[in-house]
């Protein structure tokens, strides 16, 4: 994974975070204060060799012992 510039330093927990929840379908309860002033802003849909690493990551998760 990678993480380009420019995010302001607060906000940068939670998206990890969330990424990290999404990989690993754990909920860990923590709540992002910045969602509801992002949420519905222009976003871009995935294109498939996005798609498909994010298929084969999920893949490679569920091969780890819990």
């Amino acid at each position: 994974m990678a993480h380009e510039d420019g995010y302001h330093a607060a906000i940068v927990p939670f998206m990890g975070l969330a990424i990290i929840e999404e990989l690993s379908s754990i909920k860990t309860g923590v709540e992002d204060p910045f969602l509801p002033i992002f949420a519905g802003q222009c976003g871009r849909e995935l294109l498939g060799h996005q798609e498909e690493v994010i298929t084969q990551a999920e893949a490679l998760i569920e091969k780890i012992p819990s």
